[in-house]
């Protein structure tokens, strides 16, 4: 229902006339409207209606931020980095010290100094910054102070050959500091970072204990070369790891792999009576022939014959012949019967450590009949012949047996049967559980 205006109660206006309306005296309403246009914006421009960024723009003017200055003021002066440890006493992948001096301008916001260090093989190649650093620390009440650190000194990877030549250097850095310090870079030869000498699955029949000795197999080299690193490096960490393989049929296959690597692990620390009753508890007929061949190669007379594995008279003579060469060397007697007893074996396992420790040329045995038309040959004089006392080696004892079992399908060959000997320089040994 739409009812008239107040002012029109019979309805005699148009509906949408807008009634007159009194302007008071002290009102400009065409000043007013003027304002009004100009406040609106054109809806084509797209402007906003509130300029906030003309508004940012003149309060940054009265008030503009704080100027940003990016190079700080040095607190400390890094120079004279150095390798505090002397160069000829530097190896590779042993601890050094390295060393920086200081000056204290400010008191600085750290106290810490970082060293890096950095290698390459020669002097055209680029400075390649090699893994680890080390911190060291400033005293805030010394203004002159040298600042120390340990680090270890690491091979470049990959590590170069043996013998070759690294360069070193080392830089020093503060946070707060105008530059970086480096060192003169030093010369160290690479020696070992850690070395591994390998019985491979080629030298070990399915589940024999002894490894195979021949003309190729160059046993008795690898055992020596055991022994000279050792003797080279006292200080190294040793481990033996035994492993036993696919076609190795034992029912212990874990206790096989030990047993492997406890066997050279006594012949290296020239313990012939360990050996022995390790032989004789353990060995079987085809360990015995393969004893018998070594020794048959380096100068004893004891030919088995193949190694077959079979108890027959071949094996029976080759025993016998070993206890008569024994016995004509004046040892200790050893009945003549053929039989492998407790006392044959223990003779086989000191002559075996023997022949490890005093190399023997190997045994020609067409140079026999040469030598017994030879009458003009001297003979070596007593006083220089080699005692069994006086080894050229000196046994390896500290080692640490591990043993693992890999047990790989048929089709992937023999695994990894046999044994490996690995040096670390100290504190790089990996942890693991001893066996």
């Amino acid at each position: 229902m739409i009812f008239p205006p107040f002012d029109d109660p019979l309805g005699k206006k148009k509906l949408g006339e807008r009634p007159p309306v009194k302007t008071p005296a002290d009102l400009d309403w065409d000043a007013i409207e003027a304002k009004i246009r100009q406040r609106k914006q054109p809806a084509s421009t797209g402007e906003p209606g509130y300029d906030s960024s003309g508004y940012l723009a003149r309060m940054r003017q009265e008030d503009p931020w704080p100027v940003q200055d990016d190079k700080q003021t040095p607190t400390v002066s890094l120079s004279n980095c150095k390798f505090k440890t002397p160069e000829e006493d530097l190896l590779v992948e042993e601890t050094c010290t390295a060393g920086c001096d200081v000056k204290i301008l400010q008191t600085p916001s750290t106290r810490k100094i970082l060293f890096r260090l950095q290698s390459r093989l020669t002097e055209s190649d680029p400075w390649i910054e090699v893994s680890g650093s080390a911190d060291g620390y400033l005293k805030i009440a010394l203004p002159d102070q040298t600042v120390e650190a340990k680090l270890n000194l690491r091979s470049p990877s990959p590590a170069p050959e043996l013998g070759s030549t690294i360069l070193y250097r080392l830089t020093a850095e503060h946070a707060e500091a105008s530059s970086t310090a480096e060192s003169p870079e030093v010369s160290v030869v690479f020696r070992s970072s850690s070395q591994r000498v390998a019985f491979p699955s080629a030298l070990y029949a399915p589940d024999a204990l002894v490894p195979h000795f021949t003309s190729d197999s160059d046993l008795f080299q690898r055992l020596q070369t055991v022994l000279d690193l050792g003797n080279q490096n006292p200080k190294y960490d040793v481990d033996a790891l035994g492993h036993s393989g696919s076609d190795d049929i034992a029912a212990d296959q874990e206790s096989l792999a030990r047993s492997r690597v406890q066997l050279l692990a006594n012949i290296l620390a020239r313990d012939a009576t360990a050996l022995g009753k390790q032989l004789a508890n353990e060995g079987s007929v085809s360990d015995l022939q393969e004893l018998l061949v070594g020794l048959n190669a380096r100068g004893w007379t004891c030919d088995p014959g193949p190694v077959d594995g079979i108890d027959g008279p071949k094996i029976q003579a080759g025993v016998r012949a070993f206890q008569l060469d024994h016995n004509e060397r004046g040892l200790e007697p050893l009945d003549r019967d053929g039989i492998a007893g407790p006392l044959t074996w223990a003779a086989l396992a000191q002559a075996w450590v023997d022949l490890v420790f005093n190399p023997e040329p190997e045994h020609d045995p067409d140079a026999d009949n040469d030598a017994a038309s030879d009458t003009s040959k001297s003979e070596v004089p007593a006083d220089q012949e080699k005692s069994p006392d006086s080894p050229a080696f000196q046994p390896l004892t500290k080692l640490r047996i591990l043993s693992c079992a890999d047990l790989y399908p048929p089709d992937s060959g023999d695994g990894h049967r046999g044994v490996e000997i690995h040096f670390y320089p100290p504190g790089i040994r990996p942890d693991l559980e001893e066996t």
